[in-house]
């Protein structure tokens, strides 16, 4: 429903929303002519999705995106104490979804994974009260650069990625909230989103192009039939989850349906994705990559008496896949990475195989049939990736494939379950907040594709997200935010990682935390690594990190105290007691300024002489220790004679040949930048530069 109109609107029974059911539901649930649950060709004027004249140009092309839209200023909605949710089987079908969206369309302008259309409306003075809202495969609430709203008495449960997410917003006040839990009973993974939302694109391939053949894999096949085969393996996933059907489960194509899109092999069924929310509070724009890299557009927030409880995730590592004569991620028009953990395998020869699967095939097909730039969209699988699934050519999996990591399957960063994020904001309030058991169930990350690595993404800022972060679980982060202030009461109680680190409240990068005279903080039941055995892990281990459990976590930012001579102590309660995990967390709120020393990475801007370094940024006695170098006009030079063992820790291998002489050991053939292994560090590689110093012979 599109509220185009200002008034006051009151729901007047409990809603189960599922808005154009197929006739042909029971036989054909995802044919790709009935548009099931999306909008029909006779609804195109008022939901707009390019479906018609194939432009793929619209604010609906990914389906009903929400149950209301608000689109006008000065609205009241009053829940009048009922429910409003998608049914089960929508929520099933209609995989990106908002209960209420205070925009016409989901993404500002530039972002999302298509064009929406050129038309942004944003909105003022909003209401939404008193009732509860349910059911969602995305958000309870969405809202971007809305000013003047007010969300009130309110209960949000079920949904997927967040009970409200703001960005952009001012003059915001949430009071009286209830959120949790999660929707513990997800029936697929992320990739049948991307399945459903290609069905109109594939109607048209068909029609256009279905009788044409393609190569996969020395094999000739219709188009049509390959659209055909991931139709027949999603309606596999419709027919068991909603009908009741019983499958043998040797059956070749059920088990395809289920390897990709089947969520059946965890209890709970929680979702897949990277991150889930309570409230998310984003500056500008979506907050699908790192933390701390919106700008701080959003202003002035009021939350009191809110309680967010009750989550369980699943975050499951999709990699980034390359080839390497091209940095781009192949991937089809909904930037649905190509998944070459399931479509190919390595043999014992070290030559990567495509095998295909239904989905990976229909991306194959779409790739080189469609000639559309607005179809097409994100393609990028080139010419080299067709001619190997079509068996023309071998790949050598060692130099051929490249990989980025810490990604799920829409390619964006890892996070975990986290209570409340405050990212970007400038002024906010907080009184009376509750945030508890939140359990990430998430297993480690891959060490094979990237090896070790801070950084895995792109856009991961490694000082604040570390390594894999698919593991990671936050009651609270405030990051690039400022005058944040507690004025009353924060809980936050029983924060769970099965296989990574737990962290009660985050305030990182150029963030400080206020806490007002009435503030009190309580901390208790932080627990990391409860499902990994002890030793598991160690600090050198990454990408993975060795699970530490922390109360509070200052890194980068701070607390300040309005109270004038006020101690930390006197505001913060932790029991310690209930604080586990493998190894012991720095005790950041206790240590000042004066007690941090600084370690550069390089002899950049030091003096001449022997100076310490830490190449990764990171100090563990054990595993990065400091390393003693000798400086020369900002230039570092390598001398292991200054500490042998040191230096052990920093290459692949290093062996003394004679006085002054040294290299890898006689079985080690690894290049320079192989050798020195802080060089394959993704984070500090592209800034290194390298070269022998001017006498080696000198002191």
């Amino acid at each position: 429903y599109r509220i185009k109109n200002p008034g006051t609107y009151v729901l007047d029974c409990d809603i189960e929303f599922e808005p154009n059911p197929p006739e042909n539901a029971d036989e054909n649930p995802n044919d790709i002519y009935s548009y099931g649950w999306i909008p029909q060709p006779e609804q195109e004027e008022t939901y707009a999705t390019g479906f018609i004249d194939n432009s793929f140009m619209g604010e609906y092309q990914l389906g009903f995106i929400a149950a209301v839209t608000i689109e006008c200023d000065n609205v009241v909605f009053d829940l009048n104490g009922h429910t409003i949710e998608q049914s089960k089987v929508f929520y099933l079908q209609q995989r990106f979804f908002s209960v209420f969206l205070l925009n016409n369309k989901n993404f500002i302008e530039g972002q999302g994974p298509v064009f929406f259309g050129a038309e942004f409306s944003t909105v003022s003075n909003i209401i939404i009260k008193n009732g509860i809202i349910g059911r969602s495969s995305h958000h309870g609430i969405l809202a971007r650069q809305t000013e003047n709203l007010l969300i009130e008495d309110v209960a949000f449960n079920n949904f997927d990625v967040a009970g409200i997410s703001l960005s952009g917003f001012s003059d915001v006040i949430m009071r009286n909230l209830d959120i949790g839990p999660n929707n513990q009973d997800c029936p697929v993974t992320g990739r049948y989103l991307h399945a459903r939302a290609m069905l109109p694109r594939y109607k048209k391939l068909v029609e256009e192009s279905g009788e044409q053949s393609i190569l996969i894999n020395g094999e000739k096949k219709k188009i049509r039939d390959v659209i055909q085969r991931i139709v027949d393996s999603m309606n596999i996933i419709y027919n068991e989850e909603i009908l009741g059907y019983e499958y043998d489960p040797d059956d070749e194509l059920y088990q395809l349906a289920q390897l990709e899109f089947g969520n059946s092999n965890i209890s709970p069924r929680v979702s897949d994705g990277g991150v889930v929310y309570g409230i998310l509070l984003n500056g500008y724009g979506g907050a699908v990559m790192g933390l701390g890299t919106a700008p701080r557009y959003a202003s002035n927030v009021h939350m009191e008496n809110i309680n967010i409880h009750d989550f369980v995730l699943n975050p499951i590592e999709k990699c980034k896949f390359a080839l390497s004569n091209s940095p781009f991620t192949v991937r089809g028009p909904f930037a649905d990475v190509f998944d070459a953990d399931v479509a190919s395998y390595v043999d014992e020869d070290g030559f990567l195989h495509y095998v295909g699967t239904p989905f990976s095939d229909a991306q194959l097909a779409y790739a080189r049939a469609e000639t559309s730039w607005s179809a097409l969209s994100h393609t990028d699988m080139g010419k080299r990736f067709q001619r190997w699934t079509s068996g023309e050519i071998p790949l050598d999996y060692q130099n051929d494939v490249m990989w980025s990591c810490n990604t799920d399957i829409q390619l964006h960063v890892n996070k975990g379950p986290i209570g409340l994020r405050i990212d970007g904001i400038s002024d906010a309030y907080l009184s009376n907040i509750g945030i508890d058991n939140l359990i990430n169930i998430g297993s480690l990350g891959d060490t094979e594709k990237c090896g070790a690595y801070l950084k895995g993404n792109g856009h991961q800022d490694s000082q604040v997200q570390l390594g894999y972060t698919g593991t990671d679980n936050y009651g609270m982060i405030v990051v690039n935010s400022d005058n944040v202030v507690l004025e009353n009461e924060l809980t936050i109680s029983n924060i769970e990682s099965h296989n990574g680190i737990a962290t009660g409240l985050n305030i990182l990068r150029d963030a400080v935390l206020t806490l007002d005279l009435n503030a009190k903080i309580d901390i208790n039941n932080i627990n990391a690594g409860t499902q990994l055995a002890l030793n598991t892990l160690t600090f050198a281990d990454l990408p993975n990190k060795i699970p530490v459990a922390c109360a509070v976590n200052l890194n980068l930012g701070s607390i300040e105290i309005m109270k004038e001579g006020g101690l930390i102590d006197d505001f913060v309660l932790i029991d310690q007691d209930t604080i586990a995990g493998h190894a012991d967390c720095l005790d950041s709120l206790h240590i000042s300024e004066s007690d941090i020393t600084t370690v550069p990475s390089a002899c950049n801007n030091l003096e001449d002489g022997i100076q310490y370094i830490l190449p990764y940024g990171l100090y563990a006695p054990n595993d990065y220790p400091l390393l003693p170098v000798r400086c020369s006009l900002g230039d570092t030079i390598l001398d292991p004679s200054l500490s042998f063992e040191t230096y052990q820790k920093y290459f692949s291998s290093l062996y003394m040949y004679d006085v002054g002489v040294g290299g890898p050991s006689l079985d080690d053939f690894a290049t320079w930048r192989e050798w020195f292994l802080p060089f394959e560090n993704r984070d500090i590689k592209a800034v290194f530069k390298y070269g022998v110093s001017d006498d080696c012979s000198s002191e």
